[in-house]
């Protein structure tokens, strides 16, 4: 990481807070994800393996409705209308999909760069349906809005991996290990 001078609007501010490059980004390291579910030789599902599936299937189906009212309530409005629906799905689909990416390379992901991935849905989905009503100019600006959000999450989850590996082992975030 890199510092840099402040600049444009945010030149005299205290503090400011600057994503890097996507090129100066790290590439994680990915933690071991074997054994997360349980299978036979054959790679057919033991009985542990199903309720751990069934589990994260009925985890799934809860998120997506609270991601749904997460977007109602930023946007305002009571529930999702039927219009802004298959936007809310996809989005849903994609911050999930964000999070295990970032999993993959980082190991646990917390709740920064969780919300980070989050609010970049949120903006994907909005700027989606901004650009379907014709409302290209917003369409743009929330679609940057999600690209910043993303690379701030990665960002986040790099600085969170690098800081768990380094940390004293008396703030047991390190598994009580120096």
């Amino acid at each position: 990481m890199a510092l840099r001078k402040a600049h444009g609007n945010g030149a005299e501010a205290l503090v400011r807070v600057e994503t890097p490059p996507v090129d100066e980004l790290g590439p994680g390291d990915a933690p071991d994800m074997a054994g997360l579910v349980q299978r036979r030789p054959d790679g057919t599902l033991t009985k542990a393996g199903a309720r751990v599936l069934g589990r994260l299937a009925g985890l799934r189906s809860a998120e997506k409705r609270r991601f749904a009212a997460v977007l109602a309530d930023q946007l305002g409005l009571v529930t999702v209308p039927e219009h802004l629906k298959p936007y809310v799905d996809v989005a849903t689909d994609f911050a999930r999909a964000e999070v295990a990416k970032l999993g993959s390379m980082f190991g646990d992901i917390g709740p920064g760069p969780s919300s980070m991935v989050q609010s970049a849905a949120l903006a994907l989905a909005a700027s989606r349906a901004a650009y379907a009503d014709g409302d290209g100019r917003t369409g743009a600006r929330l679609a940057d809005q999600s690209r910043q959000l993303l690379l701030t999450a990665h960002h986040l989850a790099e600085l969170e991996r690098k800081s768990a590996k380094t940390a004293p082992w008396w703030l047991g975030t390190n598994g009580g290990k120096e």
